[in-house]
């Protein structure tokens, strides 16, 4: 079953086939495209269960407010939680919120979401995430400033009257740093040295 068409694959096989030797498997299977199906096929199936599913579906909005009233007659939470989810497939937050607003059904709130084990898993995933992310800024950032430290280190203890040039400021590449300082190292002149800055500009 594919929920979202901007993620659907544009060629599906029909059927996936195993060879063990001699023994051969065929599997046929069919395609489920959930934005391709009337959401007749879940009011006519008389199970509740099914209504989260047409906000994701080939709906109208129509479809949409029947789905909604039909869980609020029930007072469901967590059926609301994943019709708010499966809403998010087709409406963003505010105007899946805007949308049963109007029709005066506050059945959709942030903490229905949040009700959701699925959802709860993708928020703990982008925390931790983003503090990875963010330990790698720190650390990318701390080895840039490290390089910087070392090429000041050697213009003061090897060409104390060259100035530090305010454009190693602006250079982030560690790699970069590492090779500035390494040319410095080995300049046997203030004129080598500064030929160094003014290349790494």
């Amino acid at each position: 079953m594919l929920l979202k068409e901007v993620h659907a694959p544009r060629n599906i096989p029909e059927a996936h086939y195993r060879q063990w030797g001699g023994l051969g498997v065929r599997l046929d299977y069919r395609v489920v495209r959930i934005w391709e199906l009337g959401p007749e096929i879940v009011f006519a199936s008389g199970v509740p269960e099914l209504l989260p599913w047409v906000p994701a579906m080939n709906a109208t909005e129509r479809d949409v407010e029947r789905a909604a009233r039909a869980l609020l007659e029930r007072n469901d939470r967590t059926l609301a939680s994943c019709f708010g989810l499966f809403g998010t497939m087709r409406y963003d937050i505010k105007q899946l919120k805007a949308l049963l607003g109007r029709l005066g059904m506050p059945i959709f709130t942030e903490q229905m979401l949040m009700d959701s084990d699925a959802v709860r898993w993708l928020v703990e995933q982008n925390r931790k995430e983003a503090a990875e992310a963010a330990l790698e800024r720190g650390r990318v950032e701390g080895r840039v400033e490290e390089a910087r430290g070392s090429i000041r280190e050697v213009l003061a203890r090897r060409f104390p009257a060259m100035p530090v040039p305010a454009a190693l400021d602006d250079i982030v590449e560690v790699d970069r740093l590492k090779r500035i300082f390494s040319q410095l190292l080995s300049a046997e002149s203030e004129q080598a040295a500064a030929a160094v800055l003014r290349d790494a500009q």
